[in-house]
């Protein structure tokens, strides 16, 4: 009886701390959002569009490698897939653990991943730890190559790129087998942000370069892997806030320009996400 009460009481203090965790991110966030706006209204009314089919082609160019990340991990367990199931997985993960609490969509996907293609939740946990501790590398490289010479950098991600191609030739069963394609994949991902954070800070016509903007992309690589909020929602904001000035930046630019790199994300995801799961109901029912 002890013990099912004290389990009880650590479920209770759990979803608890979840629910604190949930709604602090968006109190964090609408909070952030309402000084940027009070503060910047200059950046909102001379709002650049021109830049926006930039940033949109750059966030699909980010779901696409997300996607192809997942094909990474079936690639280790010998699974050919079509498009659609991985994409409708991708989508929903990321929609979700955007906007609900407890990274639901890494829930959900765990158990879709198990139903469809028979792979224990285990196995895409351990791909997970090791994809995270990729793109940590990703991003210490990244911001190295804000410090190191031209010519140091290159030798260090040469380097970095022999170590992968040797674990693939020598490592047999574990994850790291793959890390020269997870790196791949990571890179791809951190200049689809350089890019993204660089076409939304333009188009609210700050003029600014790649350098600045990459300041932006490695702060939000890092967060990806380790989620405070459902999505980091409220949490970038206030850091892209306190970053900005040391960029030469207002802080409610930075602000405004994390708010719009999550609204604009989740939008695009969103449609995606009702568009191939219309395609995957109709493949069902020609299949029946």
């Amino acid at each position: 009886m002890k013990e099912r009460k004290n389990s009880r009481r650590d479920q209770k203090r759990k979803s608890l701390f979840d629910q604190i965790r949930y709604w602090a991110g968006y109190a964090l966030f609408f909070i952030a959002v309402a000084y940027s706006i009070y503060q910047a209204p200059t950046e909102i009314c001379h709002l650049n569009f021109a830049w926006l089919p930039v940033a949109i082609i750059s966030i699909l160019g980010m779901l696409g490698l997300e996607i192809s990340q997942f094909f990474v991990f079936l690639h280790q367990h010998h699974i050919k897939s079509g498009l659609l199931i991985p994409t409708q997985f991708t989508l929903r993960k990321s929609v979700m653990n955007s906007i609900l609490p407890a990274k639901t969509g890494t829930l959900l996907f765990l158990q879709m991943v198990n139903k469809h293609y028979k792979l224990e939740w285990h196995n895409y946990i351990r791909f997970m730890i090791v994809a995270t501790i990729i793109m940590f590398g990703v991003s210490i490289m990244a911001a190295g190559s804000l410090l190191l010479p031209g010519y140091l950098f290159a030798i260090v991600i040469s380097i970095v790129m022999l170590i992968s191609v040797g674990a693939r030739l020598l490592i047999k069963e574990s994850y790291f087998r793959q890390s020269a394609l997870i790196l791949i994949v990571g890179f791809g991902l951190y200049v689809s942000r350089l890019f993204i954070f660089w076409s939304l800070l333009n188009g609210m016509e700050l003029n600014v370069g790649l350098v600045e903007a990459s300041y932006f992309a490695i702060a939000t690589n890092t967060l990806a892997q380790i989620p405070i909020t459902p999505g980091n929602i409220g949490i970038r904001e206030i850091l892209f806030g306190l970053m900005s000035p040391y960029i030469s930046l207002s802080m409610s630019a930075g602000i405004l320009v994390g708010a719009l790199f999550q609204v604009l994300r989740i939008i695009i995801y969103t449609v995606i996400m009702f568009s191939v799961d219309i395609l995957c109901g109709n493949a069902k029912n020609q299949a029946r």
